[in-house]
């Protein structure tokens, strides 16, 4: 929030990113007090809530992971569920195009080319394949 007014930049790289910059400073000023043995004559509720060493917030929090292939079983293969895809696939797809035009006209750019929108389409493609070998299920539609 304050950084960019010591640090001017044309870019609003202080601006876009201010939370995850503040966590990133948090941390590592945690990481060098607990290095500086900072807390060691601390009480014991202390240390467990300061210490980069001991609060354990990365390895207890659940969503963090790696993802494993085809997490939920080897895939199978019916022609409803394909059917069902395909179409929820033509969606995201439709969608997506009308974002890009949405908004090179929302920002008044030039019409978005034929080879851009047909890129999209292939790595949109690539990026369904590999959501679902991972299991995600957030997807890679943009939307705006």
């Amino acid at each position: 929030m304050y950084l960019h007014r010591y640090i001017s930049t044309k870019k609003l790289t202080f601006d876009r990113f201010a939370v995850l910059f503040s966590i990133a400073i948090a941390w590592l000023f945690a990481q060098l007090l607990t290095s500086r043995t900072a807390y060691n004559n601390k009480p014991e509720v202390t240390q467990n809530s300061c210490r980069t060493n001991r609060a354990g917030r990365i390895s207890s929090a659940p969503w963090v992971y790696l993802p494993l292939l085809f997490q939920w079983g080897s895939p199978t293969f019916n022609y409803g569920e394909i059917f069902a895809m395909l179409t929820a696939s033509f969606v995201s797809l439709f969608e997506s195009t009308g974002t890009f035009y949405a908004a090179a006209r929302y920002g008044s750019a030039t019409p978005v080319p034929l080879s851009v929108i047909s890129r999209e389409t292939g790595w949109l493609g690539v990026a369904s394949f590999f959501n679902g070998m991972f299991g995600s299920v957030t997807g890679s539609a943009t939307s705006v």
